[in-house]
């Protein structure tokens, strides 16, 4: 010991404390981690910005370098994990386990008409949130499985953007909670399909954030999309999913929010685009257009510089124009 530290046994540069006292000072002095299923790699960009890596099929200590980039701090318990990166992916070389800390409370509250709830971890979702001033009625309704939602997304070829919109809402259309955002990922992965899920992930995302007004109760609720290929993606087999597909990171995220939260999907189709039809538009229908109206505001208040906004978009979007 002497000849490794001759300094009467001291290091030069001092390693700082050995037992962490703190859960966040776990995370906060370190950058990558890992799932405790192993399935997840999170790299920790800052305070509130994390890159979750999913793991390659028939890998060991294998994950993809593609991302899906989240903004609230991982549930659950964490490993700290060393990495190299490759061509290809990104393989774990070690990792050591520590409870991780629950997000701060300041952090987890989101104010939905008259109720407080938990922030989604997926905030592009939620990036605009509205809701009727009281949803008692709503909660009710979901744990009685008779609400329904409605999802649906918009995409410009040309811009290469798309977005999502989603709505949770009463039988009687009283009381809902409606959200979206613009999708997250590179340009080249950008599609209507993404968009179309997005909205399915929104769904599952808001259900998620209020899972604690069930109880634990399992039930159901009618879930509405125009596009076949992204409703049946609702309760999909998880293993099924095929990591080279562009969409695999909101199929993952939409699959692994489903099996979190107490409420099976009972997926209908409705025929989309019937804005235009002459005669009224049934209850579904009359909500898949304005989630497709509100997915195309998305797009229009993001890149306001090459789309600028419809004054008929945002006329038709308000309540009072359905009801």
């Amino acid at each position: 010991m002497e000849f490794l530290f001759p300094d009467n046994l001291h290091l030069r540069q001092p390693l700082g404390n050995w037992i962490i006292k703190s859960d966040s000072e776990w995370t906060d002095k370190w950058d990558w981690f890992l799932s405790t299923e192993r399935e997840f790699f999170y790299f920790r960009l800052d305070s509130r910005t994390w890159h979750r890596f999913f793991k390659l099929p028939h890998a060991h200590l294998g994950y993809h370098d593609d991302f899906l980039e989240i903004h609230v701090h991982p549930i659950g318990d964490l490993y700290r994990a060393t990495v190299c990166s490759r061509d290809g992916g990104i393989p774990l070389l070690s990792s050591v386990h520590r409870a991780a800390a629950n997000p701060p409370a300041d952090n987890i509250q989101h104010l939905v008409g008259n109720r407080v709830i938990r922030k989604p971890q997926l905030s592009w979702t939620m990036s605009t949130l509205r809701a009727s001033p009281p949803i008692e009625g709503l909660l009710l309704a979901l744990r009685d499985g008779a609400g329904c939602a409605v999802g649906d997304g918009s995409y410009y070829p040309n811009e290469k953007v798309g977005a999502a919109a989603w709505i949770i809402i009463t039988p009687d259309g009283t009381e809902w909670i409606e959200g979206g955002g613009v999708l997250p990922g590179p340009t080249d992965v950008q599609n209507s399909y993404r968009s179309e899920l997005g909205g399915q992930v929104g769904i599952a995302s808001c259900l998620q954030s209020i899972k604690h007004e069930f109880d634990g109760q399992e039930t159901t609720l009618l879930t509405a999309c125009d596009n076949l290929g992204a409703l049946n993606k609702v309760g999909s087999p998880r293993a099924k999913t095929k990591p080279a597909l562009k969409t695999f990171d909101l199929i993952t995220a939409l699959l692994d929010t489903r099996h979190d939260i107490p409420v099976v999907a009972r997926p209908q189709h409705v025929r989309g685009h019937q804005d235009d039809r002459i005669g009224p538009l049934t209850f579904l229908e009359s909500f898949n257009v304005r989630m497709d109206l509100f997915s195309q505001i998305h797009c229009t208040d993001t890149h306001s510089q090459w789309m600028p906004r419809s004054q008929y978009i945002f006329d038709c979007w308000l309540w009072h124009d359905y009801y």
